[in-house]
């Protein structure tokens, strides 16, 4: 998979696990895009610049935010130039510490030996779990009035979990297509370093692959990239990260400090 063509397919996924929020802008152009639901954490309106986006691209894309009045967090290609960052920068954006990659994985890991028991979230209940599970991990209250609703197993958005017993200790979502895309992959702070999230993104992609799967993307934190590398995932490209209205708490939980 090439960078420029990846790009174009995570801002159509996007759409569709970022499917609500309380004033919805969405905006898939050849070079930025924007998927904006209006609340308040950063993280539930992002918006990017491709490897192939121009200054007057960063003008308009900003330009964008700043008629909605949100904070965002976009993801730019480490590619782009000087006069890109000057743009940024006039609209108030930083740059955050730490770099963000879009990551590849060409073949399905190979599901990890757990004790958890590993499932799709398909019931009402189950849903609302899998989206209070992925607000708490990433510390964002408003997730689940913005995520899909309705996932299921063989649809273009699925959700899984991993429980111990009766509690559920880590999430990931998924969109399907030609490409996976994995979204919300999130375990809260207490049940971390146990494998939560290694067994249920590993078991989650394993069962979700066709034959006809190209691969599988995402775009990492600091804290998760780690874990991505060591089931395959390889970054085709390095981003950065800026950032508007974020507090060092914000950044801190993601791990970018």
């Amino acid at each position: 998979m090439d960078a420029a063509g990846l790009w174009s397919t995570f801002a159509r996924h996007q759409q569709l696990v970022y499917a609500h929020g309380r004033s919805r802008y969405v905006r898939d152009g050849p070079r930025w895009w924007a998927v904006v639901t209006g609340e308040s954490h950063p993280d539930l309106n992002l918006c990017g610049l491709t490897n192939e986006a121009t200054a007057e691209d960063a003008r308009d894309m900003t330009e964008t935010i700043a008629q909605l009045g949100v904070s965002c967090a976009a993801s730019v290609s480490g590619t782009l130039g000087v006069d890109v960052e000057a743009v940024l920068l006039a609209a108030g954006f930083r740059r955050a510490p730490k770099p963000e990659p879009l990551m590849w994985s060409g073949a399905p890991p190979a599901p990890h030996p757990t004790a958890f028991r590993i499932a799709p979230a398909e019931s009402s209940e189950d849903v609302a779990t899998a989206a209070a599970v992925a607000a708490e991990g990433h510390a964002a209250p408003e997730l689940p009035d913005v995520i899909e609703r309705h996932p299921r197993r063989d649809g273009p958005v699925s959700a899984w979990l991993a429980w111990d017993g009766d509690e559920a200790v880590s999430v990931v979502w998924l969109t399907i297509g030609r490409e996976i895309g994995v979204w919300a992959m999130m375990t809260p702070a207490r049940h971390r370093r146990r494998g939560g999230g290694r067994a249920v993104l590993t078991a989650a992609l394993a069962a979700s692959w066709r034959d006809d799967t190209a691969g599988a993307f995402l775009w990492s934190s600091p804290l998760g990239r780690p874990l991505y590398e060591s089931v395959g995932f390889e970054a085709i490209e390095e981003c950065s990260i800026w950032v508007l209205g974020y507090s060092e708490e914000l950044l801190a939980a993601i791990g970018n400090v």
